[in-house]
């Protein structure tokens, strides 16, 4: 590509986290990084760029197409919409950010994505390594593990909502191509809609996937976790060398004020990082969790919250839990409909109390909470631990609160506390080094 050329890339995840995650890889990179929640508002960088003819800032915009519980057809068609919308923002390079354990409607996804791209390069192919190895995700001969466990024998497999039958990833992918490693000359001799599942263990081969695909820019749509999102933001950059963007995890001291931490994930590593948190901090945790009853009724879940604080004045954090038993009430209320609940009891607390730090564990609820905050549109600065990307919200009831988000099934037990510990996610807000409407 000339390089006298704005370089765009599009970020379409299938959540709120997974749009954070990869995100923040472009923005470790140099890329004037934002995600954009209102997919149908028009990105006023985008415009600028546009109109300015500024070549001189490469740009990443993540939006969110709320794929991650949706059946195969909605998938496909949701994903497609936030192709076709980045195409015609001027998009030149496509990543579709997706679970690094396969849970949701990932063939579908990729279907939709493949399809939408191929009507401008009609000889796309899809490239497709779900790899982190950072996180304890890597796949060797098509099988994807987790921390060293084949992922229909992990706790992705067991999840409430979206779980995983096979350990295969070809197979979760059906018609996909399995590679060891993916050469340029198989890459150039490809049929347009040909879809390639590649092995990555390690950092490095992550690195030399992307430097592959990178060669082949318009003609690949690059589909991964935040690993290979990395990976692809340092070889897509038109200036590889540029400086990158400072980390904002400062763990110097604690700001002054009350820290809220939503968990809304009921993925069994977040159950347990929230169970380790409350055992271990006592006093400095006020812990609301949310029975199903309660979510049934906005007014009961949010006077429920409040009540906790009252009882706590003093606690540093509160720590706002989904109801786990949710799952033996799977008739009676759908994943979705409970995390728009417990959002909305969330709202208000954040509301009354003006936090000042909000955490959000679990991509449905992190959407729905933002939401339910009026908050479009996310800056992200950097990391505050592995798969725990840090920002601020850029509008609506939050505008300029400090703001961390993770996926329900990244970290150890300890990661929450360890957060909690270190001060990171209850550090001073910095100042921001990447802001997008």
């Amino acid at each position: 590509m000339d390089r006298g050329q704005a370089v765009r890339v599009a970020i379409v995840a299938d959540d709120v986290t997974g749009a954070t995650d990869a995100a923040v890889q472009f923005a470790h990179s140099g890329w004037a990084t934002s995600i954009r929640l209102d997919a149908d508002r028009p990105s006023e960088r985008a415009a600028r760029q546009r109109d300015d003819g500024d070549a001189a800032d490469p740009a990443a915009v993540a939006t969110i197409a709320d794929t991650r519980a949706l059946n195969a057809a909605p998938a496909r068609a949701a994903t497609a919409h936030q192709v076709t919308a980045a195409l015609a923002e001027g998009a030149d390079r496509l990543f579709l950010k997706i679970d690094s354990t396969m849970r949701g409607s990932v063939a579908a996804q990729i279907e939709g994505a493949l399809a939408s791209w191929r009507v401008k390069h009609p000889r796309a192919v899809a490239v497709v390594c779900p790899a982190y190895p950072a996180a304890g995700r890597i796949v060797t001969g098509g099988v994807l593990e987790v921390d060293g466990v084949p992922l229909a024998e992990s706790e992705a497999a067991r999840d409430a909502v979206t779980p995983v039958s096979s350990s295969d990833v070809p197979t979760l992918i059906p018609g996909s191509r399995r590679c060891a490693r993916l050469d340029p000359d198989t890459l150039s001799a490809a049929a347009g809609g040909e879809v390639f599942v590649v092995d990555a263990a390690t950092g490095a081969d992550l690195e030399e996937l992307a430097r592959v695909t990178a060669a082949r820019t318009a003609h690949v749509v690059v589909v991964g976790s935040a690993g290979l999102a990395g990976a692809m933001a340092r070889h897509w950059h038109p200036r590889p060398h540029s400086a990158r963007v400072e980390e904002a995890g400062t763990r110097v001291r604690t700001a002054q004020g009350l820290h809220i931490i939503q968990v809304s994930s009921v993925h069994e590593r977040a159950v347990t990082q929230a169970d380790m948190l409350e055992s271990v901090e006592g006093d400095r945790i006020a812990a609301c969790r949310f029975t199903v009853d309660d979510l049934r009724s906005h007014g009961a879940a949010s006077a429920a919250a409040l009540r906790v604080r009252a009882q706590l004045p003093h606690a540093e954090i509160l720590l706002l839990r989904a109801p786990v038993e949710r799952v033996a009430h799977a008739e009676a209320t759908d994943a979705r409909e409970m995390a728009r609940a417990m959002a909305a009891a969330t709202a208000q607390v954040v509301r009354s109390e003006r936090p000042a730090s909000l955490g959000l564990v679990g991509g449905d609820g992190a959407r729905a909470a933002l939401r339910a905050l009026g908050v479009t549109t996310l800056s992200v600065h950097g990391s505050l631990a592995e798969g725990v990307p840090v920002g601020r919200a850029e509008d609506g009831a939050i505008a300029g609160v400090r703001l961390w988000t993770k996926a329900g099934g990244f970290g150890t037990s300890r990661t929450l506390l360890d957060l909690v510990h270190d001060g990171a996610g209850m550090s001073p807000t910095p100042r921001p080094h990447t802001t997008e409407s």
